[in-house]
């Protein structure tokens, strides 16, 4: 296990130049370029991915904040907290940035992408398989910026592709990536330039008076040898001519960087001059060099953390170039849920509505989440966890799984119902491809309004040109009117209840079942006997079986 000693003790500025720390781990998906203070001493500026060369406004000069959907007066007026798009971007630059799926605050949620509810585990620790600290910053950043651009899913994917079927790895000893990281970033000053001799006479000096600066800087550049011997293999085989486009530009950004810092002339490097001299080389001259190579290195370790999730049975998704929207795949499963049942989804632009019914636990809202993950994950540029996954990019993705009232604005269950339909709808006026996935719409409401709403939506929706829909219900009676569209798929979760006990398999059938078995399920958690309890009248509506 690497790790640096803990040192927190300031030095002379007359020997020890400048201990300025940039710490650049919350940046966004922007290229870092001069991150850092190089030998001019100024910061770097940040650029959009997808604008390499192109100048843009100091992001921290601005101070402003946008969502990348919105120009930045939209955005004031939009819910920031709620528009998952938020980064820093700089003024004028957001027309520059790359395209991203619209997913807002309880979409996330639902999915339970960053935070798990009650408690749970998020998804987000689900599927991490990063070695590195700029790794896990990395696959965080791409968890929150879904892109929706065709060719920049299928660059990314492509590079996941490859790595997967020719094996690609980084193996790190175990401490290495963080021990560098918190080397870079440790506020203890390094050891100006010398000449030799001044050198060797400052070296002698620091060991006795500062053995702490000589312990940092041997155990800091034992650690970024460490790094450099395990990033050979995999920088060059990612560098080679059939390598994806995307694969080869991260392996030559990480090439470039550890030939310009000559950082393999480190590997056995002894003597306490020769140490401190690379000390000041790492962590002053060249720190930005130096933090941005630790970024494309996060770069290479994102990719190969997703080609081991396909390792482990996870499907790498397809794009469809069609115009209109297509979801098809099989083996669809929950990645929260151990031997969990997977299943088939078919979405297509004939049949853009699924019908999905079925009694209480039967699997119906396990199976949107898993749908809805599965495409989130796609957009992300990462494997998903199913047998096979196809897809056509879309600009919005909805969920409506536990829809919010709020008593402080009066708003009642059945009004944030009508208003995440309203919202829905709006951006297909707006003329972006959503998917939305709603779980019994309009439960809110009485049987008869909650009949006639779904009715009204739901034909609304198969009407809808380059847009699909998942709609779980237990209003079974509202299947033969919805036949009549053309466009509807039916599709049902089965129970079986015999001799006290409710079993399901949570497999999906298509049709459309009326089975009803929640007093089955009451009858089985012992709520009937309770109530008699309570009450002995023989009158009781309530029997013993």
């Amino acid at each position: 296990m690497w790790s640096l000693s803990p040192i927190r003790r300031v030095f002379p500025q007359p020997f020890f130049g400048d201990s300025t720390r940039v710490d650049f781990r919350f940046l966004s998906a922007a290229e870092r370029v001069g991150g850092g203070r190089d030998k001019g001493g100024s910061a770097g500026t940040v650029r959009s991915r997808g604008t390499r060369g192109n100048s843009g406004a100091n992001q921290q000069a601005s101070g402003l904040k946008g969502c990348g959907r919105h120009t930045l007066d939209e955005h004031r007026g939009c819910e920031k907290v709620k528009c998952l798009h938020f980064s820093n971007v700089a003024a004028g630059s957001v027309g520059q940035r790359e395209r991203a799926v619209y997913v807002d605050r309880q979409t996330l949620g639902d999915l339970e992408i960053l935070h798990g509810r009650h408690g749970a585990t998020p998804l987000a620790a689900v599927l991490d398989r990063t070695r590195t600290p700029a790794g896990r910053r990395r696959l965080r950043e791409r968890l929150t910026h879904p892109l929706s651009d065709p060719s920049l899913l299928a660059s990314e994917l492509a590079s996941v592709r490859h790595a997967f079927e020719t094996g690609l790895e980084l193996s790190i000893p175990e401490g290495i990536p963080e021990a560098v990281e918190s080397y870079l970033h440790a506020s203890l000053a390094s050891a100006g330039d010398r000449s030799l001799l001044g050198g060797w006479i400052e070296a002698g000096w620091v060991s006795v008076r500062y053995p702490e600066l000589l312990s940092l800087a041997r155990e800091g550049v034992e650690a970024v040898s460490g790094l450099v011997k395990a990033l050979e293999a995999p920088t060059r085989a990612a560098c080679e001519d059939e390598a994806p486009a995307e694969l080869r530009r991260i392996g030559g950004n990480i090439a470039a960087l550890v030939q310009k810092l000559d950082l393999r002339g480190l590997v056995g490097l002894r003597g306490a001059a020769p140490v401190l001299a690379a000390d000041h080389r790492l962590r002053s001259r060249h720190r930005g060099d130096m933090l941005r190579l630790l970024e494309r290195v996060g770069e290479l370790d994102l990719c190969l953390a997703a080609a081991r999730l396909a390792d482990e049975g996870w499907a790498i998704p397809e794009l469809d170039p069609g115009r209109g929207l297509r979801v098809d795949g099989t083996g669809i499963r929950h990645p929260l849920l151990s031997d969990a049942v997977g299943n088939a989804v078919e979405l297509g632009a004939v049949r853009s509505v699924v019908f999905l019914t079925g009694p209480n636990m039967a699997g119906k809202t396990t199976y949107l989440r898993s749908v809805a993950l599965c495409v989130y994950l796609a957009h992300c540029g990462l494997p998903v966890p199913a047998d096979t996954f196809r897809l056509t990019p879309v600009d919005a993705l909805f969920t409506s799984f536990a829809p919010e009232d709020n008593l402080r604005e009066g708003l009642s269950f059945f009004m944030g119902e009508v208003r995440r339909v309203r919202t829905v709808l709006e951006r297909i006026s707006n003329g972006d491809r959503t998917l939305a996935l709603f779980d019994e719409v309009f439960r809110g409401t009485n049987v008869h309004d909650a009949l006639e709403a779904s009715r009204m939506v739901i034909e609304g929706c198969a009407r809808a040109r380059g847009s699909g829909f998942l709609f779980s219900s237990h209003l079974a009676e509202l299947a033969p009117l919805l036949e009549e569209a053309g466009t509807v798929r039916f599709a049902h979760f089965h129970g079986e209840s015999e001799g006290g006990r409710t079993t399901f398999d949570y497999r999906l059938r298509p049709g459309v079942s009326d089975q009803r078995l929640g007093l089955d399920i009451l009858r089985q958690e012992g709520v009937d006997r309770l109530l008699l309890d309570l009450d002995h009248d023989d009158s009781s509506p309530i029997t013993r079986p």
